[in-house]
Order: C-alpha cells, then structure tokens, then sequence
C-alpha cells in the first residue's frame, strides 16, 4: 500500500487524525496508546526510529511498534504515543539536551 492507502485503512479502523506537518500525518490510535507517523517520503526519519531503539528506556523517546517502507518510497512508523511536557517542563528538557547535562536520559 501507498501512503495514501495506509492512512484511509487507519481512519477505517477507528484512528483520528491529530497532526499534520508539511511531510506526514499523524493519527492517534482508538485506544490513545500509539500514533501513527504516515509519509510519502522522508529519507530521515529512520534515524529517529533507530534513535528510539538504542534507547528504548529513555522517558524522552517512544517506543517503536512498527516502522515499515510502503509503496512510492513512503513510511509508516507506529510509535508509542507520549503526551506533550508542560511548556515549562519542556523547555527546561530542551536546555538540559542542548548544554549536554542534567538528567541521565539526556546525556545517553
């Protein structure tokens, strides 16, 4: 199946759209436990994917159900679905990654 093809089986099933970027779509699973990354073509995303393997303890990073090549050079990654950090949170994690301290689950 096309990109096209894997995200209306999805919506059939009972998944909701709840992001779109200028390269995928995301739909969130019916139970809210995973998201589903669809993708025409993205040459880079199997680096995040094989990141999150490496790491599959890190609070920071999902984890991969599915990560599969469709027809037309698109992807579909199954990933578990984390729920965004509260801003002040998030920006304190951001920090924390770019200086390379804090938390052991950012220097890994």
């Amino acid at each position: 199946m096309n990109h096209r093809e894997v995200t209306a089986e999805l919506v059939l099933e009972g998944w909701v759209p709840c992001g779109l970027g200028d390269w995928a779509t995301a739909l969130r699973s019916p139970d809210g436990s995973m998201a589903a990354r669809v993708c025409p073509f993205d040459p880079a995303y199997a680096a995040f994917t094989e990141l999150c393997r490496r790491l599959p303890d890190n609070p920071y990073l999902p984890r991969v159900v599915l990560d599969t090549p469709l027809e037309g050079g698109g992807t579909l990654a199954v990933l578990e679905f984390l729920a965004p950090l509260e801003q002040a949170r998030a920006q304190e994690v951001a920090r924390q990654w770019r200086e390379g301290g804090g938390e052991a689950a950012l220097a890994e």
